[in-house]
């Protein structure tokens, strides 16, 4: 099959650890204001990004690859 791109939750949940760490440099100054604002702005328009583009244009052969990858997560035991 090719390379699997990673499924719009993870890269959601991506962003959102990405700005949990930023606030935890920020938090106790490593991070100045102005670089802060501007890094947590970026991945804010990230967030608003993902997930759309793919939604209206996903081909079938991407849908099909989330699908049986989907279904090896259950074949697996826990």
């Amino acid at each position: 099959m090719g390379r699997m791109l990673p499924p719009v939750t993870r890269d959601r949940a991506r962003l959102e650890r990405q700005r949990r760490e930023l606030a935890l440099e920020h938090a106790p100054a490593r991070l100045d204001d102005t670089e802060y604002l501007a890094r947590m702005a970026h991945l804010r328009q990230e967030r608003e990004v993902v997930g759309v583009e793919p939604a209206r244009g996903l081909p079938a052969r991407r849908a099909i690859e989330w699908l049986d990858a989907l279904a090896e997560t259950w074949l697996r035991p826990i």
